[in-house]
């Protein structure tokens, strides 16, 4: 009978070992059993100072409470989707100045003039190289990309870099395959249909679906 008094004690408290102590012991009794799983500390004294009346909810709570481990999905994220690199462009482009961009654009212009002093026909720019050329975003998936104008300065297979010649200089990171873009030489408008421009540079002239496409249109 005592026992089951005892039980149904609501003042009470049972230890591990199964014996009972008062309600009010129960807080030392928490904090020596937090120290014991605290081996980690070099001394006592760090534990007791790591380890105080304001404490004990909180090391209650995160120490006897098992951790739910995350769950992971086995589609790729945004950031796994996104090509390597592409989140330090701007910052690898921050350097650069207005009359810097404007030079690009000059020497590019240079560049395709010995092109057609060799060949009149402007299909010969789809082997030609863009970056420095001045490139305008008339079509694209994203409204906020178009209208967005500026100098190439940096080509790869899936994005161009367009700067602004203005100061300061404005970077914006362009996915070829959602947009349309237009190329700028002279009194000329060059078409560039994105989709299909999806190649590097330096495989244009050996592929040869790139020259049956005819991933461009003139104006």
């Amino acid at each position: 009978m005592e026992s089951n008094s005892t039980n149904q004690n609501y003042d009470l408290y049972q230890k591990f070992d199964g014996t009972f102590v008062d309600k009010t012991k129960t807080a030392s009794m928490v904090k020596s059993y937090l120290c014991d799983l605290m081996t980690a500390f070099p001394n006592e004294e760090a534990k007791e100072e790591r380890i105080d009346e304001s404490n004990l909810p909180y090391l209650r709570i995160n120490l006897l409470v098992r951790p739910v481990p995350p769950k992971f999905s086995k589609k790729p994220t945004k950031v796994m989707r996104r090509p390597i690199g592409i989140q330090q462009l701007k910052q690898d482009f921050s350097r650069l100045t207005k009359d810097i961009v404007i030079k690009m654009n000059q020497l590019w212009i240079q560049y395709i003039d010995k092109i057609m002093e060799l060949s009149h026909d402007l299909n010969s720019l789809l082997n030609a190289e863009i970056q420095g050329g001045e490139i305008s975003i008339i079509q694209s998936k994203n409204p906020s990309l178009v209208g967005k104008r500026g100098i190439c300065v940096y080509e790869s297979k899936n994005v161009i870099v367009l700067a602004t010649p203005t100061t300061p200089v404005t970077i914006t990171v362009i996915p070829k395959e959602v947009v349309n873009m237009k190329l700028h030489y002279k009194d000329k408008r060059i078409i560039l249909y994105g989709r299909n421009w999806t190649i590097r540079p330096c495989d244009r002239i050996e592929t040869k679906n790139f020259k049956e496409n005819k991933p461009i249109h003139f104006e």
